[in-house]
């Protein structure tokens, strides 16, 4: 390369949006335990963990939508797909919010160091679907790992650790 390096003042809010991106890593790192030590109270840990299972649900979707772009950039994401994807959200929060009244989605809690649900009948069918999700992500991401360059390999194999990783910190 022989071109001289030329700044421009566009790198300007990319920079900006990095640092604060990295500041609040680093802020949410310092400060992950404060939920859980907020919750002394068994009804305190169980509504945070409540709260959490509510907010994590539409993570996997959201994946899957990224790595379909991804793989296949504007085939799949159509109109009619990503709203299809996003259907069992609003039940899963609805059963997961009203889980008194029915005990379809949790049938109770076991309290120890840590919360930890039984899963109802309700509870088994979003796994399951979760798991359809994720196993469709590692089948496009094996697809593009396969047909990719060298150059595209790195991001399908990162985001696959980062979903393992993420599996083992959020086990049920």
């Amino acid at each position: 390369m022989t071109d001289a390096y030329a700044f421009t003042p566009a790198i300007g809010p990319p920079r900006t949006v990095a640092g604060f991106v990295a500041a609040l890593g680093i802020f949410a790192w310092r400060r992950r335990n404060v939920p859980a030590l907020l919750g002394i109270a068994p009804a305190t840990k169980i509504a945070w963990f409540r709260f959490q299972g509510v907010w994590r649900a539409p993570t996997v979707p959201a994946d899957l939508c990224f790595v379909l772009d991804f793989a296949y950039p504007g085939r799949w994401l159509t109109s009619p797909n990503p709203i299809l994807l996003a259907v069992p959200l609003p039940v899963t929060a609805a059963l997961s919010m009203t889980n008194d009244l029915h005990q379809l989605f949790r049938t109770s809690f076991v309290l120890g160091g840590f919360v930890r649900s039984l899963c109802g009948p309700g509870n088994w069918i979003i796994i399951a679907y979760g798991m359809v999700l994720a196993l469709t992500q590692l089948v496009a991401f094996a697809w593009l790992f396969v047909l990719a360059g060298e150059q595209t390999r790195l991001l399908p194999t990162a985001d696959l650790a980062r979903t393992r990783s993420e599996h083992e910190c959020h086990k049920v």
